[in-house]
């Protein structure tokens, strides 16, 4: 596993891409931590619709992957409820730290597909 992204996008783009990545996915419900969003399509759908109807055939065929993206788009959903709550007060009743360090392990499959993918 290579865990990280080679730049895809050139120059400034890049780095405006990844300061703003946080606004191209569907996280999930805001103020419930038990309704993460499912997928990753509002992503994929940036790239064209040819990506996005590659891009989920190989998904649709691996479990593996599919459960890396949800446990990416979880952690998201975890982070935006704790940036935008008290961060000192908040209290991740549902997960341990453990499982969170669990759902990081898993989404970095689909840091590699996103390399893998978007060269």
């Amino acid at each position: 596993m290579k865990h990280g992204l080679s730049k895809p996008i050139k120059g400034g783009l890049y780095d405006r891409f990844f300061q703003q990545y946080h606004t191209y996915f569907s996280w999930g419900e805001k103020d419930d931590a038990d309704k993460p969003g499912k997928n990753a399509n509002q992503f994929f759908s940036l790239f064209g619709e040819n990506f996005k109807t590659r891009i989920t055939e190989i998904i649709r065929k691996n479990k593996t992957l599919d459960d890396s993206i949800r446990a990416f788009i979880e952690l998201g959903h975890l982070r935006n409820l704790l940036v935008h709550s008290n961060f000192a007060s908040y209290n991740f009743e549902n997960k341990t730290t453990d499982e969170i360090y669990l759902m990081y392990q898993k989404a970095l499959l689909f840091i590699d597909l996103l390399n893998d993918n978007l060269k």
